[in-house]
């Protein structure tokens, strides 16, 4: 590839191919510390004009956005503005027309995979058990999630954070695709990483970008932070990384070059050959579901099928604890009995779709609801899973009550204990190799 300027100003915009009509400037605040982005307006903060700060940029009727120059390129590349004020670009993924050319995925460093050290699960053979800082655990889980892009035929290119807080992986496309396909083929990978078992949580689909499937009216989205901004270069962040050793690239320029480019045609075959298992839960049955305050009731058959599933991985006895949740310790779990377990207790949240179909911002609102979590318990005791009361029923009425939870009188009041056995020999011959709890 060239060396020269020009050449590296086209690379750039031809990789991350977002929306030219709008852009998104870096802010930080003097009193607070806090930063974001926010969309170039060519009325920000004029008088008679800009509403801020008593109104958010999306109820202003004088938005006036700034198109996107080679110029605003050349400043993010250099890091500051020709006055030395720092500058740094976001760009906006979802084109006009609800297409998009770039997806990304960020990959928190400091999250790690459940919770806090001290409540993760981390059991992979069934008994051993390890405990990683939160550095390791985030590059675990990028490397399965490299890994399993690559297995599907969608390799990502992987970027340090510009913050320097953790990883970003980023698939581009030669032209335009639907921003729902493209969505459905970070999901995939997602979902072949956690397949594969590893501890990938359900807020991970919350890091996809384009973060919707649909422009919302209100304006352009929700902007991502665009690699290669020259002061976080020069200090070696927001720079492509080797994908062996995940260390900064040599030439970030020859890097990005060599980056795999998919054609349209490509990810839809991807996509349909990962159909049933783009995501890890299943959608609510609005049928059977009941909304109060963004919460959701479920009566789904096929989680149930989970459950069975998970036990029949388990040849042994597992105890469970049921009073206002059904509480299962994970000592004894393999990772991928734990994770389908946790899975039971999720679904694709239909407050995200509403907005999605209506073309309203999504920002805040989690793609997976989940109402399984590890807490905390004594030692002599291990980790638990919790899960709502319910996710335990492991058969509809018409197994006429066989696998339904047992309720035994014993212990303290509002709290009964129970034994669910998982022999799978005794009961595969009973359920056709489906296990159900009792």
């Amino acid at each position: 590839m060239a060396s020269c300027y020009a050449d590296k100003l086209a690379l750039f915009r031809a990789r991350f191919a977002c929306r030219t009509d709008a852009w998104a400037k870096r802010w930080t605040s003097r009193n607070t510390g806090r930063s974001g982005f926010a969309p170039a307006c060519g009325n920000e903060w004029r008088p008679g004009f800009c509403v801020k700060p008593a109104k958010s940029c999306s109820a202003c009727r004088n938005r006036a956005w700034i198109s996107l120059s080679d110029e605003i390129v050349r400043w993010h590349l250099l890091g500051a503005t020709p006055s030395g004020k720092p500058f740094a670009l976001g760009g906006y993924p979802i084109l006009v027309g609800d297409d998009c050319r770039v997806a990304a995925l960020q990959v928190p460093a400091t999250a790690l995979p459940r919770g806090s050290p001290d409540l993760r699960l981390e059991i992979h053979d069934a008994r051993r058990a390890t405990r990683d800082g939160p550095e390791q655990a985030s590059l675990r889980s990028l490397r399965e999630i490299m890994h399993a892009a690559t297995g599907i035929g969608a390799p990502a290119t992987v970027t340090s954070a510009l913050s320097g807080d953790g990883f970003v992986l980023w698939w581009f496309f030669t032209s335009p695709v639907p921003a729902g396909l493209a969505r459905s083929l970070v999901s995939a990978c997602l979902t072949a990483a956690r397949r594969a078992g590893a501890e990938i949580p359900f807020s991970a689909w919350d890091g996809i970008f384009p973060e919707q499937a649909t422009l919302p009216v209100t304006g352009p989205g929700v902007p991502v932070p665009l690699p290669l901004q020259g002061e976080a270069r020069r200090r070696g962040l927001g720079v492509p990384l080797d994908p062996a050793t995940l260390a900064p690239a040599p030439d970030p320029w020859v890097a990005l070059s060599a980056a795999t480019v998919l054609d349209p045609p490509r990810v839809e075959r991807i996509v349909a050959s990962a159909r049933g298992r783009i995501h890890p839960v299943a959608p609510v049955d609005r049928e059977q579901c009941t909304m109060q305050n963004a919460q959701c009731t479920m009566n789904n058959a096929g989680s149930q099928n989970i459950v069975h599933s998970a036990l029949f991985i388990v040849h042994s006895r597992v105890s469970g604890t049921l009073s206002d949740r059904l509480r299962i310790p994970l000592a004894e779990l393999p990772s991928g009995a734990a994770a389908a377990l946790e899975e039971t207790a999720a679904f694709l949240s239909p407050v995200f779709e509403d907005a999605e179909r209506t073309r309203r911002p999504v920002r805040g609102i989690p793609r997976i609801e989940s109402h399984a979590r590890i807490e905390a318990m004594p030692i002599d005791r291990g980790r638990r899973r919790v899960g709502p009361r319910g996710a335990d029923r492991g058969r509809d009425d018409r197994s006429g009550g066989r696998g339904a939870a047992r309720r035994h009188p014993a212990g303290r009041a509002g709290e009964r204990n129970r034994n669910v056995s998982a022999d799978a020999a005794r009961r595969g011959s009973k359920t056709g190799g489906s296990q159900s709890s009792g």
